[in-house]
């Protein structure tokens, strides 16, 4: 296994992130029941922990990278640049820029608009911890 894979997983595993392992998930050898039990693990894990780490994935090291600086790109853009692309309106749409707070999981518990735009006005508090300091805290809104 890669170093860089290794050394991530060892982070992995002491902070609580699920891995998931996608070796069986396209295998001509796998069981639809093999299947259903990864996707269950992934559903799981995002729900209960909120990020996961996929192993065995099969998308090469060199389309990660690139996909990672690109959005790297576009995150070190001024704002005014990347509202040129914003996300568009709604919950289903999957594309643009999303300013800190305009998408919330908790947003989407119920089906009813009204409650959705109630739980957007909650700001986003995200917790930062770095090995040499304590927790600190930062608002987003």
């Amino acid at each position: 296994m890669d170093p860089q894979i290794t050394k991530h997983l060892k982070m992995v595993s002491t902070n609580s992130i699920p891995i998931i392992d996608f070796a069986n998930w396209s295998s001509s050898e796998s069981t639809p029941e093999q299947r259903l039990s990864i996707a269950q693990d992934l559903v799981q894990a995002c729900q209960k922990v909120g990020f996961v780490y996929i192993i065995n994935h099969g998308v090469p090291p060199s389309l990660l990278s690139e996909a990672f600086s690109i959005s790297k790109e576009l995150y070190d853009l001024p704002l005014e640049k990347k509202m040129l692309a914003p996300h568009p309106d709604g919950p289903t749409v999957h594309r643009g820029y999303s300013y800190p707070g305009l998408e919330k999981v908790s947003q989407v518990i119920s089906s009813d608009e009204k409650v959705g735009e109630e739980l957007r006005q909650v700001k986003d508090c995200k917790v930062i911890i770095t090995l040499s300091a304590k927790p600190q805290k930062f608002n987003e809104g």
